[in-house]
Protein backbone atom coordinates (compact mmCIF):
# COMPACT_ATOMS: atom_id res chain seq x y z
CA UNK A 1 0.00 0.00 0.00
CA UNK A 2 2.87 2.25 0.88
CA UNK A 3 4.20 2.36 -2.47
CA UNK A 4 0.82 2.51 -4.30
CA UNK A 5 0.41 5.85 -2.65
CA UNK A 6 3.70 7.00 -2.79
CA UNK A 7 4.97 5.90 -5.73
CA UNK A 8 6.72 9.43 -6.88
CA UNK A 9 9.40 10.86 -7.94
CA UNK A 10 11.09 12.30 -5.35
CA UNK A 11 12.44 15.96 -4.91
CA UNK A 12 15.93 16.80 -3.35
CA UNK A 13 14.95 18.37 0.11
CA UNK A 14 16.88 21.08 -1.47
CA UNK A 15 13.80 23.23 -2.71
CA UNK A 16 11.58 24.81 -0.28
CA UNK A 17 8.10 23.35 0.78
CA UNK A 18 5.19 24.79 -1.18
CA UNK A 19 3.10 25.66 1.82
CA UNK A 20 3.26 26.30 5.57
CA UNK A 21 2.30 22.98 7.20
CA UNK A 22 1.41 22.94 10.90
CA UNK A 23 1.11 19.85 13.24
CA UNK A 24 0.10 19.38 17.04
CA UNK A 25 -0.08 16.96 19.05
CA UNK A 26 -3.45 16.89 21.47
CA UNK A 27 -3.02 16.91 24.93
CA UNK A 28 -2.57 13.26 25.41
CA UNK A 29 0.71 12.05 24.93
CA UNK A 30 1.58 10.81 21.65
CA UNK A 31 4.12 7.85 21.71
CA UNK A 32 7.50 8.25 19.69
CA UNK A 33 8.68 4.62 19.29
CA UNK A 34 12.88 4.49 19.04
CA UNK A 35 13.52 1.24 17.01
CA UNK A 36 17.41 1.32 17.26
CA UNK A 37 18.24 -0.56 14.06
CA UNK A 38 21.73 -1.40 12.00
CA UNK A 39 21.85 -3.55 8.35
CA UNK A 40 24.89 -5.13 9.55
CA UNK A 41 22.70 -7.00 12.49
CA UNK A 42 20.57 -10.45 11.08
CA UNK A 43 17.80 -9.75 13.76
CA UNK A 44 16.89 -6.54 12.49
CA UNK A 45 14.80 -6.34 9.08
CA UNK A 46 11.65 -7.88 11.17
CA UNK A 47 12.19 -4.95 13.74
CA UNK A 48 12.46 -2.83 10.56
CA UNK A 49 9.42 -4.46 8.98
CA UNK A 50 7.15 -3.89 12.22
CA UNK A 51 7.40 -0.09 11.87
CA UNK A 52 6.84 -0.18 8.42
CA UNK A 53 3.23 -1.86 9.35
CA UNK A 54 2.82 1.31 11.03
CA UNK A 55 2.18 2.89 7.80
CA UNK A 56 -1.37 1.14 7.68
CA UNK A 57 -2.06 2.28 10.91
CA UNK A 58 -4.95 4.73 11.96
CA UNK A 59 -2.86 5.62 14.70
CA UNK A 60 0.38 7.37 12.69
CA UNK A 61 1.20 10.90 13.59
CA UNK A 62 -2.06 10.60 15.88
CA UNK A 63 -1.47 9.35 19.00
CA UNK A 64 2.38 7.42 18.11
CA UNK A 65 5.27 7.71 16.16
CA UNK A 66 7.13 4.97 14.53
CA UNK A 67 11.64 6.40 14.04
CA UNK A 68 13.94 4.31 12.72
CA UNK A 69 17.22 5.24 14.92
CA UNK A 70 20.21 3.64 12.71
CA UNK A 71 23.53 2.50 14.87
CA UNK A 72 27.42 2.42 13.74
CA UNK A 73 28.47 -0.01 16.39
CA UNK A 74 27.82 -2.60 13.85
CA UNK A 75 30.09 -1.42 10.87
CA UNK A 76 32.85 -3.27 12.06
CA UNK A 77 32.07 -6.46 10.96
CA UNK A 78 32.44 -5.40 7.10
CA UNK A 79 29.02 -3.28 6.16
CA UNK A 80 28.68 0.02 6.90
CA UNK A 81 25.61 1.29 7.83
CA UNK A 82 24.71 4.66 5.61
CA UNK A 83 22.37 5.58 8.06
CA UNK A 84 23.90 5.19 10.91
CA UNK A 85 25.71 7.82 13.04
CA UNK A 86 27.45 7.73 16.18
CA UNK A 87 25.06 10.23 17.37
CA UNK A 88 22.67 7.81 16.89
CA UNK A 89 24.81 5.38 19.05
CA UNK A 90 25.60 7.63 21.89
CA UNK A 91 21.40 8.61 22.22
CA UNK A 92 20.81 4.78 22.85
CA UNK A 93 24.03 4.73 25.26
CA UNK A 94 22.38 7.80 27.13
CA UNK A 95 19.24 6.35 27.46
CA UNK A 96 20.95 3.00 29.29
CA UNK A 97 23.24 5.69 31.30
CA UNK A 98 20.18 7.46 32.36
CA UNK A 99 18.10 4.22 33.13
CA UNK A 100 15.80 4.18 30.55
CA UNK A 101 16.93 0.80 28.81
CA UNK A 102 18.64 -2.47 30.98
CA UNK A 103 21.53 -2.22 28.21
CA UNK A 104 22.26 -1.45 24.67
CA UNK A 105 21.30 -3.41 21.53
CA UNK A 106 19.63 -3.94 18.41
CA UNK A 107 16.67 -4.20 17.62
CA UNK A 108 15.93 -2.14 20.52
CA UNK A 109 12.70 -0.41 21.17
CA UNK A 110 12.24 2.64 23.55
CA UNK A 111 8.20 3.87 23.37
CA UNK A 112 8.06 6.96 24.87
CA UNK A 113 11.56 6.52 26.56
CA UNK A 114 10.44 3.09 28.26
CA UNK A 115 12.07 -0.12 26.75
CA UNK A 116 9.40 -2.50 25.17
CA UNK A 117 11.19 -6.24 24.96
CA UNK A 118 7.50 -7.49 24.40
CA UNK A 119 8.15 -7.73 20.77
CA UNK A 120 10.84 -10.29 21.38
CA UNK A 121 7.78 -12.70 23.00
CA UNK A 122 6.17 -12.48 19.89
CA UNK A 123 3.47 -9.57 21.37
CA UNK A 124 2.80 -6.61 18.73
CA UNK A 125 0.52 -4.54 20.50
CA UNK A 126 2.15 -1.25 21.65
CA UNK A 127 0.96 -0.25 25.18
CA UNK A 128 -1.30 2.73 24.87
CA UNK A 129 -0.60 5.74 26.98
CA UNK A 130 -2.64 7.51 29.64
CA UNK A 131 -0.69 10.38 30.13
CA UNK A 132 -1.48 14.14 29.26
CA UNK A 133 1.81 16.20 29.53
CA UNK A 134 0.37 19.19 27.38
CA UNK A 135 0.25 20.56 23.57
CA UNK A 136 3.47 20.52 21.01
CA UNK A 137 2.84 22.89 17.95
CA UNK A 138 5.42 22.83 15.47
CA UNK A 139 4.94 24.48 12.19
CA UNK A 140 6.96 24.57 9.08
CA UNK A 141 7.42 27.57 6.31
CA UNK A 142 9.92 27.34 3.58
CA UNK A 143 12.81 25.52 5.35
CA UNK A 144 12.02 27.43 8.92
CA UNK A 145 10.20 26.17 11.81
CA UNK A 146 8.47 27.14 15.08
CA UNK A 147 7.40 24.83 18.29
CA UNK A 148 5.56 25.62 21.49
CA UNK A 149 4.93 23.83 24.14
CA UNK A 150 2.08 24.26 26.90
CA UNK A 151 2.55 21.63 29.39
CA UNK A 152 0.08 20.36 31.98
CA UNK A 153 1.94 20.49 34.92
CA UNK A 154 5.80 21.37 35.88
CA UNK A 155 8.42 19.81 33.40
CA UNK A 156 11.20 21.99 34.45
CA UNK A 157 12.32 25.21 33.33
CA UNK A 158 14.59 23.98 30.39
CA UNK A 159 13.35 21.95 27.31
CA UNK A 160 15.01 20.34 24.53
CA UNK A 161 13.33 20.37 21.02
CA UNK A 162 14.15 17.59 18.40
CA UNK A 163 13.53 17.93 15.27
CA UNK A 164 14.17 15.13 12.55
CA UNK A 165 13.29 14.29 8.90
CA UNK A 166 12.56 10.95 8.21
CA UNK A 167 12.89 9.23 5.27
CA UNK A 168 10.76 6.29 3.46
CA UNK A 169 11.10 3.67 0.56
CA UNK A 170 14.97 3.63 1.23
CA UNK A 171 16.77 0.99 -0.42
CA UNK A 172 20.09 -1.25 -0.13
CA UNK A 173 21.49 -4.46 -1.48
CA UNK A 174 24.04 -5.66 1.42
CA UNK A 175 27.01 -7.31 0.02
CA UNK A 176 28.69 -7.86 3.28
CA UNK A 177 28.34 -8.53 6.61
CA UNK A 178 24.83 -10.71 8.43
CA UNK A 179 22.96 -9.53 6.03
CA UNK A 180 24.86 -10.30 3.06
CA UNK A 181 22.80 -10.76 0.00
CA UNK A 182 19.60 -9.52 0.81
CA UNK A 183 17.67 -6.43 -0.35
CA UNK A 184 16.67 -4.30 2.74
CA UNK A 185 13.49 -1.35 2.63
CA UNK A 186 13.56 1.21 4.88
CA UNK A 187 11.07 3.43 6.53
CA UNK A 188 10.67 5.77 8.80
CA UNK A 189 14.48 6.23 9.02
CA UNK A 190 16.20 9.31 10.90
CA UNK A 191 17.96 11.11 8.15
CA UNK A 192 18.98 14.48 10.13
CA UNK A 193 17.98 16.09 13.35
CA UNK A 194 18.75 19.20 14.93
CA UNK A 195 18.39 20.21 18.82
CA UNK A 196 17.52 23.23 20.19
CA UNK A 197 17.18 24.35 24.35
CA UNK A 198 14.60 26.89 25.08
CA UNK A 199 13.45 28.15 28.86
CA UNK A 200 10.26 29.58 27.49
CA UNK A 201 8.65 26.22 26.04
CA UNK A 202 9.24 27.80 22.55
CA UNK A 203 11.96 27.32 19.65
CA UNK A 204 12.74 28.44 16.10
CA UNK A 205 15.22 27.34 13.59
CA UNK A 206 16.02 25.75 10.19
CA UNK A 207 15.26 22.26 9.07
CA UNK A 208 18.21 20.19 9.24
CA UNK A 209 19.97 19.41 5.99
CA UNK A 210 20.19 16.04 4.57
CA UNK A 211 22.93 14.74 3.59
CA UNK A 212 23.16 13.98 -0.12
CA UNK A 213 24.28 10.27 0.21
CA UNK A 214 20.78 9.82 1.69
CA UNK A 215 18.16 11.78 -0.92
CA UNK A 216 17.08 9.02 -2.44
CA UNK A 217 14.28 8.74 -0.33
CA UNK A 218 10.61 8.29 -2.12
CA UNK A 219 8.74 10.58 0.78
CA UNK A 220 9.64 12.61 3.71
CA UNK A 221 8.16 13.34 7.12
CA UNK A 222 9.23 15.67 9.98
CA UNK A 223 8.92 14.69 14.07
CA UNK A 224 9.48 16.78 16.83
CA UNK A 225 9.82 15.89 20.39
CA UNK A 226 9.96 17.52 23.57
CA UNK A 227 12.44 16.54 26.63
CA UNK A 228 14.65 17.47 29.77
CA UNK A 229 17.93 18.57 29.03
CA UNK A 230 18.41 16.36 32.24
CA UNK A 231 16.65 12.92 30.56
CA UNK A 232 16.21 12.19 27.34
CA UNK A 233 12.63 10.09 27.90
CA UNK A 234 10.62 11.77 25.35
CA UNK A 235 7.42 13.97 27.15
CA UNK A 236 5.35 14.84 24.03
CA UNK A 237 5.71 14.61 20.11
CA UNK A 238 4.17 15.92 17.19
CA UNK A 239 4.89 15.11 13.27
CA UNK A 240 4.04 14.32 9.81
CA UNK A 241 4.44 14.26 6.20
CA UNK A 242 6.14 16.99 4.53
CA UNK A 243 5.14 18.33 0.80
CA UNK A 244 8.10 17.81 -1.85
Amino acid sequence: MFFRLFAITSLLFTSAIATALDFKSGEKQVQLIELYTSEGCSSCPPADNFLTKFLDDPTLWHSRIPIAIHVDYWDYIGWKDRFASKENSARQRLHAKQGNVSQVYTPGFIVSGEEWRSWFLGDRTIPSSLAKPGELLLSIDDKSFNASFSPIKNVGSKLELHLALLGFGLVNDINAGENHGRKLVHNFVKLSETVVTSRNKIWQGQLPDIPENLQDYKQLAVVAWVSSVNNIKPIQATGGWLEN
